[in-house]
């Protein structure tokens, strides 16, 4: 399943080309050329960086709601048909007084 995802994502970026070129080699040009495009994104390395944890990140999450499916889908029911009265008195200690009823 993961896996799949993986694919689709990857899909999405075809063809993604990724070059580590020296100075003075004509990357100003290739980037000119390639950003005259919609379906272009140029970045440097710390958008990549960005995007490579945001990835882990999605992958971690996936896998944590994959784990957890029926008891995700079964709390956002009943919070979806107002089962849900979780509330929880505070007190000024910011303590609870009374949890999962309310103090009139």
């Amino acid at each position: 399943m993961m896996q799949d995802q993986l694919r689709a994502i990857s899909c999405e970026l075809d063809p993604l080309v990724i070059t580590a070129p020296t100075i003075r080699s004509g990357t100003t040009l290739l980037q000119r050329l390639l950003c005259s495009s919609r379906k272009a994104l140029i970045y440097g390395e710390l958008c990549a960086q960005d995007l490579e944890f945001f990835l882990h990140f999605y992958t971690c999450k996936v896998q944590q709601y994959d784990c957890r499916r029926e008891e995700v889908a079964t709390s956002l029911h009943k919070v979806l048909s107002g089962e849900v009265n979780d509330w929880q008195v505070i007190n000024a200690t910011n303590t609870p007084i009374v949890e999962g009823s309310i103090v009139c």
